[in-house]
């Protein structure tokens, strides 16, 4: 058990929960108080809903630091990921998404919370994302809108798509797409990511003749806030190619949007009928 333990405060789980309880995360955080681990989460395995797999997990972790320690040393710690992260997130119950967003704030954005000079400032956060990313970015959000449409006793599928500027564009945009799927057609969680200049002009041409693109400074020139856009059926938010932006956690926060702001405006047309 004592090992599980010096596992599990090494552990992803531990370090996202301790990110989102400290006071302010761009400086807050330098060191790790006895009152801040008693306060995180545990149950002993006798307690656990599943006890049979509570205590392999724990036979496993305390086999595997073990193996640690004959490895780095008693004291010592590799630097990537140990192989019993995941043991932990399963230990404790998490959905699949649950778990990704954790690894995701610990891998991707709680490293570069307190940069300590100015060319710290340029993280991976603030460049390009891949298509990997913004391929995981279109498949969480088509699952969260449908775990939205699953809550609210709805039917039917949606199509999402992501169409992107090319690296030579000054600038670049993505504008995700949502649609309403062929009636009677499901599309089973089906999303399209690609790199279009031409597209991604037609787009914006188009909505910028439906008067869709707000506050316009110029003939070539809109400032978009940060809001969702419907056309007819059709729902887009447009955003720069920041990582950032593109992550898990912003599919889950956009998924949101799109949803508060169909039923704002089911309710406005209520309210004029």
């Amino acid at each position: 058990m004592l090992r599980f333990l010096a596992a599990y405060l090494h552990s992803s789980v531990a370090q996202y929960i301790l990110l989102l309880t400290a006071y302010q995360i761009n400086f807050e955080r330098e060191r790790i108080t006895l009152k801040d681990v008693r306060h995180l989460p545990f149950i002993h395995p006798d307690q656990h809903p599943n006890p049979k797999l509570a205590w392999q997990i724990v036979n496993d972790i305390s086999k595997q630091t073990q193996k640690l320690e004959q490895k780095f040393g008693f004291l010592s710690q590799p630097n990537d990921p140990p192989d019993y992260d995941p043991l932990i997130l399963e230990y404790f119950g998490l959905t699949n998404s649950q778990k990704e967003r954790i690894i995701e704030a610990v891998q991707m954005i709680a490293p570069y919370l307190q940069p300590n000079s100015v060319l710290s400032l340029d993280t991976p956060l603030q460049r390009r994302p891949s298509g990997i990313q913004l391929n995981n970015y279109a498949k969480a959000l088509h699952e969260e809108i449908h775990n939205w449409r699953q809550m609210r006793g709805g039917t039917g599928d949606i199509a999402v798509s992501v169409r992107v500027n090319s690296k030579a564009i000054h600038g670049p945009l993505g504008i995700v797409r949502v649609d309403p799927a062929i009636k009677n057609k499901i599309i089973s969680g089906k999303v399209d990511t690609t790199i279009d200049d031409k597209a991604v002009d037609q787009l914006l041409q188009l909505l910028r003749e439906g008067q869709l693109l707000p506050l316009k400074v110029q003939r070539n020139l809109h400032l978009a806030t940060d809001i969702v856009i419907r056309m007819d059926e059709t729902i887009y938010i447009i955003k720069p190619l920041l990582s950032r932006l593109w992550l898990r956690s912003e599919a889950y926060r956009d998924a949101e949007r799109i949803v508060l702001s169909v039923l704002s405006a089911v309710e406005r047309r209520e309210v004029r009928q």
